[in-house]
């Protein structure tokens, strides 16, 4: 709940085209415009609002206090109004508006939160407010904000930015976490009554940009679902600084949020644009308005609609196997969020019978699927447009709400010392091999490797903890063999304190602790294969593509791979660097930029659709290797119609063999291509003309060997980019290495070896099949350290 609606899905950075103001120190809120002194906020919106309301219990006295309009009477209003909704018992949120202080009070104790607060105090002191998708406050909007052309600018990517309002999550939390509620409560009274002012409609302003006016539906679905949050929030009893006008102005602006998202959402109903993620987006905020307001008559149509049209979004976007359509894993974050905090709302008010089986089956395979995704230091892989970040925060927020984490105690029987393999607790009953312990005062994570009784053996200080001394008698949080994370302040708010206590002296980013996830992991409807050595951070997994491009977030790259193994990518993919009209942005969607097989250099032709004949898979796995075969028929237009074919046999360790076929009516360039780390640590040996190159990381960490078996032009490229979110321009450099070969029919047998250290293993393969032919299969053997395989 504290993440915005772009960093979930970790959507590339786009430029801003804006000129920030020199930063300036203290420029407090702006005076002026309150929800209490506004003119046009009269009599006339409160009643609307009123009828409006014919399910509230005591409509028409509360409708009777508005009277003639006067000051006193539209205070008693607004105060009779404000004391109903922090005292209702008809429906409930994530939390009771009485918790915030308690639930404050726990994240203060138990959870870093200095960065709403660092927002907050950039947005209040200096006027610095978020400038693009990534959220960084470097746009000064100083004095009274004109949100129709914020900074001047008329429906510009950042005038979207500023209409979003995700950063009222910020001064939500802050209120709460900071020193002074007024200070930030402040803020959101004044932006509250400025943007109502300017927008007393919902229409998009005529003079934008068409950028702007496209995305002003998605702009307001995510500006409602900020305001839903902060507004329950701020409505707690014990924050006297949110007075009745406030919540009467706010309530009028969110029913008009419904209205407007109500008559978007029927329109999805009948047309293809359930498949985008904007409507997963628009159809969550209208789910908590119709869920959290069933005062308002049209709120009961607004919840079915909203609940009909999130189950509709999730089935278009997301194939069966749980796999986001558009072959980015980042959007696959964004699906399950949104459908995880709506399901959330339905049990917590006793709903959860309105979810079928089909669709909670489905939720766990989007969670199994993100799960396996990602690369085993619990980052998502840098595939479609996705960023290489780490992502492991949503587990126990879904293991909670689906019931896959159901975390229990016990106690110690015994000093334990930190070097002890084994020790007895008073009740191992609930304890299995392969759950995850941890104490109740200490940060250390165990795993049990076996038992006996009460007697528990374990393996000490995982996921990158440190062993530590646990004392007789101390209790003992039995975490299950779930993937987790340490609690953030949005996990307190949606799920509670309960929920979240066993896990808060857990690490922020565990390492290794993904779970049993398998040695292979077959997704046949998106085309995508896992495979790996262990579950360990440092394992070794390889992630193979034979799937369709995946619409505008998804690339040219059939038959495409990335190599991760010990800590690090060592064949990686380009990533999505940056959505713009760019050579750069060209360059890594082509398919000569990934790790797969080109012809001519060209790129293969847009491959869609689920089923899709263009594209064959096979893949077998078996408990000692796993082989994929998958074929494309992508470059039907070029002369002789190329037909490229990929095999890749991996022995769940550290070698694995590609064989690429290349077939054509005619001759062409069949080129492999190889991205490889390019800075100075990786050190990379191996030139033109040669047969292997190889990585040389001096650190200890896993390196990669490349040898092709059987010929062609091996050419070192020059130095390139691929896709780095932990580089300010997103840019970290590469080599790409390529193999070439021209014919008619061309076939390549690479070795590919990871191995810790710099010293090569002694591994080769040879061909048994020395003049491969069209339409027969290619035998290879391996020789490992002079031995036959």
């Amino acid at each position: 709940m504290d993440e915005s609606k772009s960093a979930r899905r970790s959507r590339p950075v786009r430029t801003a085209a804006i000129q920030t103001l020199e930063a300036r120190q203290l420029l407090a809120t702006p005076s002026g415009a309150r929800p209490d002194n506004l003119t046009w906020f009269d009599k006339g919106e409160r009643q609307v609002l009123i009828a409006r309301m014919t399910n509230i219990p005591n409509q028409s006295t509360l409708a009777g206090k508005i009277g003639s309009g006067t000051t006193a009477q539209k205070r008693a209003f607004d105060n009779a109004l404000l004391d109903y909704m922090r005292t209702r018992s008809n429906v409930d949120y994530y939390y009771a508006p009485g918790d915030a202080t308690s639930h404050a009070a726990f994240i203060k104790n138990s959870i870093s939160f200095s960065k709403p607060i660092a927002a907050g105090d950039l947005i209040v002191d200096q006027r610095k407010f978020p400038s693009e998708n990534t959220g960084d406050a470097t746009a000064t909007l100083a004095g009274d904000i004109n949100y129709r052309a914020p900074n001047g600018e008329l429906g510009t990517s950042f005038a979207l930015t500023v209409n979003r309002f995700e950063h009222f999550g910020s001064l939500a939390d802050a209120t709460w976490l900071g020193s002074s509620k007024a200070k930030y409560v402040d803020e959101v009274r004044y932006e509250l009554a400025q943007w109502s002012t300017q927008f007393q409609g919902l229409d998009v302003p005529s003079n934008w940009a068409d950028l702007g006016k496209s995305g002003w539906d998605l702009a307001t679905s995510i500006r409602a679902d900020a305001w839903t949050q902060a507004y329950f929030k701020l409505l707690s009893p014990d924050n006297t600084s949110w007075g009745g006008a406030d919540n009467t102005l706010m309530l009028y602006k969110l029913m008009q949020h419904g209205d407007f998202l109500y008559n978007v959402a029927l329109s999805e109903k009948v047309d293809t644009s359930a498949d985008s993620n904007k409507t997963m987006t628009l159809a969550s905020a209208l789910f908590a308005l119709g869920k959290m307001f069933p005062e308002l008559d049209t709120a009961a149509a607004w919840e079915q609609e909203a609940r009909e049209l999130l189950v509709k979004a999730m089935d278009a976007q997301v194939y069966d196997d749980g796999s986001h359509r558009e072959q980015a894993v980042g959007y696959t974050l964004g699906v399950i969020e949104d459908m995880l905090n709506s399901y959330q709302l339905d049990v917590i008010n006793g709903d959860a019978g309105l979810w079928n089986a089909q669709t909670l089956d489905a939720m766990h395979k989007m969670v199994e699927s993100y799960r396996q995704f990602l690369t085993p230091d619990g980052r998502r892989p840098g595939v479609g447009d996705t960023l290489r970040a780490l992502s492991v925060g949503l587990f126990l927020k879904a293991g909670t709400i689906l019931d896959t984490i159901n975390p229990t105690t016990t106690t110690v029987s015994g000093n334990v010392a930190s070097n002890a393999s084994s020790f007895n607790v008073a009740n191992a009953a609930n304890i299995s091999v392969g759950d995850v312990l941890t104490g109740q005062a200490r940060s250390e994570l165990i795993r049990v490797t076996g038992k006996n009784g009460n007697t528990i053996n374990v393996e000490r200080a995982v996921g990158g903890t440190a062993a530590q001394t646990l004392s007789s008698g101390g209790t003992i949080y039995v975490l299950g063999d779930q993937p987790f994370a340490k609690p953030t302040i949005g996990d307190v708010w949606l799920l509670g304190q309960a929920a979240t206590t066993p896990f808060l002296n857990v690490p922020t980013t565990p390492e290794g602790v993904l779970g049993t996830r398998g040695k292979a992991y077959a997704m046949t409807d998106s085309g995508n294969y896992i495979m790996r050595s262990d579950d360990s951070s440092s394992a070794t997994q390889i992630t193979f593509d034979v799937g369709p491009k995946g619409g505008p977030h998804g690339h040219l790259d059939p038959l495409n791979f990335e190599l991760w193994s010990g800590d690090r990518p060592l064949i990686v993919d380009p990533g999505p660097y940056k959505y713009a009209n760019s050579a750069d942005r060209t360059y890594v969607i082509s398919t000569k930029a990934h790790n797969t097989i080109n012809v001519d250099g060209q790129n293969v032709g847009w491959i869609e659709g689920e089923k899709q004949p263009a594209l064959i898979a096979s893949h077998n796995f078996q408990s000692g290797y796993a082989t994929v075969t998958g074929t494309q028929f992508g470059y039907t237009t070029l002369k002789g119609q190329p037909v490229i074919t990929r095999s890749i046999w991996y022995d769940y360790g550290g070698t694995m063999l590609i064989v690429d076929w290349g077939e054509s009516a005619t001759s062409h360039q069949f080129q492999q291509s190889f991205n490889v780390p390019g800075t100075a640590a990786a050190n990379v040996a191996g030139a033109s003309g040669g047969t292997e190159f190889r990585t040389r990381f001096a650190d200890g960490g896993d390196n990669v060997r490349v040898k092709t078996i059987n010929g062609g032009s091996l050419t070192k490229g020059g130095l390139t980019f691929v896709t780095d979110d932990n580089e300010s321009d997103l840019k970290a450099d590469a080599y790409r290495y390529t193999v070439s070969k021209t014919d008619d029919f061309a076939v390549f047998v690479t070795l590919i070896n990871t191995y810790t250290g710099l010293s090569v293993p002694n591994v080769d393969a040879q061909m048994i099949t020395t003049n491969p032919q069209p339409g027969q299969p290619v035998q290879v053997k391996l020789i490992t350290n002079g031995n036959e395989q």
